[in-house]
C-alpha cells in the first residue's frame, strides 16, 4: 500500500509541476519552448526552419550534390578513395565513404542570401573562423567549409571531430574549386 501511495504522490508533484506553465521553468527552456514554437510558425508558412545552429533547412537546389564534384576530384583532394555516392534522405545531400576514414558530404545549390549566411556564422560564434578567396563569403566550422557565391551556398564536411592542416588544405581546395560552380 506504502509504495502505491508514494508512486501517486510523484505522479501528483509531477503533473502540478507540469501544469503550472512558464513561471517555473528555467530561461534555456523558456527559450527553447519560444524557438519550437517560432519553428512551427514558420513551418506552417513555408519559411525554411533552421533546427540549430549547423543544421541548415531543407530549400530547392539547382545542382546535383552527388555530381557537384567528380569522385576523383574529391580522391584527389582529400587523398583517400571514396566508394560510390551515396544521396541524402529528404535533404539535398550526397555522402561518399572510404571505411578508414569515414565519409565527406556535400551539399550544393541551395539559395541563401548574405544575411542569412551571415547570420548562421554569427550564432554559431568563436567557433566559426572566417576564410578568404573562397566565393563571395566562407567560413569553417570545425571540419565543415560552408561556402555563398551567386546567392547559392555549398557545405563540404568530414566525418570527423578535428579540423588539421590536411584537412583544411583539403577544404580549402574543394572550396575554390566548387565556388564558380555555383549558380544563379
Amino acid at each position: 500500500m506504502r509504495p502505491r501511495i508514494i508512486w501517486w504522490l510523484l505522479a501528483l508533484t509531477a503533473l502540478t509541476a507540469c501544469a503550472g506553465g512558464d513561471s517555473g521553468q528555467s530561461a534555456d527552456t523558456q527559450d527553447a519552448a519560444q524557438f519550437v514554437g517560432t519553428a512551427r510558425e514558420n513551418m506552417s508558412s513555408g519559411a525554411p526552419v533552421d533546427a540549430q545552429p549547423g543544421t541548415l533547412p531543407v530549400v530547392a537546389t539547382n545542382v546535383d550534390p552527388c555530381t557537384f564534384f567528380s569522385k576523383a576530384e574529391l580522391e584527389s583532394a582529400l587523398g583517400v578513395p571514396f566508394g560510390p555516392p551515396k544521396k541524402g534522405r529528404n535533404e539535398p545531400s550526397c555522402r561518399f565513404y572510404n571505411s578508414t576514414t569515414g565519409s565527406v558530404t556535400v551539399r550544393a545549390g541551395e539559395q541563401v542570401s548574405a544575411t542569412d549566411f551571415d547570420a548562421l556564422r554569427e550564432q554559431i560564434g568563436a567557433e566559426a573562423e572566417r576564410v578568404s578567396g573562397i566565393g563571395e563569403s566562407a567560413y569553417f566550422w570545425g571540419p565543415k567549409l560552408y561556402v555563398r557565391n551567386n546567392g547559392r551556398q555549398l557545405v563540404i564536411y568530414v566525418s570527423t571531430d578535428q579540423l588539421t592542416p590536411q584537412l583544411r588544405t583539403a577544404l580549402t581546395t574543394l572550396g575554390r574549386l566548387g565556388a564558380p560552380r555555383l549558380r544563379s
